[in-house]
């Protein structure tokens, strides 16, 4: 496992120049064309869903954001799961799977969370063969590793440092049914909050409209936006649904802390993401320990 790794960072260290100017020069028009095939429609968050473009209404960036629901705009490893999960249900074989996540990393810009979420995805596949005792919280640290070796200037993201977070969160392990679910919410709300504190502190009641409403939109609005592009005579029942999940919104009566508006450094970022890595360890460790 060691020669493997060291092996991995001596070629991805010739290779990521390489792979810097590829994606800079590909993704741009790959972007474009995805933002090309979209319908137009009044609120205009396909292009966020579907291709990783910011979302621009400040009104409605402000509603998500003091919901705690601007991830499931924000495109990440979770949307590359998704379309593995149809892909899967098509049958398609394994490299059309691979071009796929490819094509979606590249028309969403090739950002950090989501190509942390490909190569999260990419080892997956591989683990039985190269990494079987690997535990999940170990999967998300070597994903995590990778990224920064192929792409080492991506130290200073916090997009990058969100998503290795909330990857971690979700490795823990919850109980089935509704009660993991709520649990689930509120670990990915704990340890995003020393990242997230400073610019866009969340209310502890963002837990319970996580638990709510993100399936809500991830099972039914972002499947029917991405059949509206294939069908866009579909498009005025997805505004629709659309509108009135954004008036939900805004009746909740959540309030959120003043921003400071300072970033969290790059010591903060990682010295919070290698202090949770290292406690898991050691707890793992010790309950190996006692079971022995």
């Amino acid at each position: 496992m060691i020669l493997f790794f060291v092996l991995l960072t001596l070629s991805a260290l010739q290779a990521s120049d390489f792979l810097s100017m590829f994606t800079a020069q590909v993704s741009p028009d790959i972007h474009h064309l995805c933002l090309s095939i979209l319908p137009t429609t009044s609120f205009h968050p396909l292009q966020s869903l579907l291709c990783g473009a910011p979302v621009q209404q400040p009104e409605l960036k402000q509603l998500l954001r003091s919901t705690g629901l601007l991830h499931l705009f924000v495109v990440s490893g979770a949307h590359l799961i998704w379309l593995e999960h149809w892909l899967c249900r098509l049958h398609a074989p394994f490299f059309l799977r691979v071009l796929g996540w490819t094509f979606f990393s590249l028309a969403c810009g090739w950002q950090p969370p989501v190509v942390r979420g490909w190569i999260g995805l990419l080892l997956m596949k591989m683990e039985p063969r190269w990494t079987p005792s690997l535990r999940a919280d170990q999967h998300v640290l070597l994903t995590g590793l990778i990224t920064l070796i192929f792409f080492p200037l991506w130290g200073n993201s916090l997009s990058l440092a969100l998503s290795w977070v909330a990857a971690f969160s979700l490795s823990l392990s919850f109980p089935k049914g509704w009660k993991g679910e709520l649990m689930k919410c509120a670990a990915v709300w704990f340890f995003l909050l020393p990242l997230l504190a400073p610019w866009s502190p969340a209310s502890p009641s963002t837990i319970f409209v996580n638990f709510l409403l993100a399936p809500v939109f991830s099972l039914f609005l972002l499947p029917l936006g991405i059949v509206c592009v294939l069908l866009p005579p579909v498009l005025p029942l997805f505004d629709f649904l659309f509108s009135c999940f954004v008036r939900i919104l805004a009746l909740l009566p959540i309030s959120s802390p003043e921003a400071t508006g300072r970033a969290p450094t790059s010591w903060g970022l990682w010295g919070w993401v290698i202090l949770f890595h290292t406690l898991t360890h050691f707890v793992s460790t010790s309950k190996r320990r006692r079971a022995s």
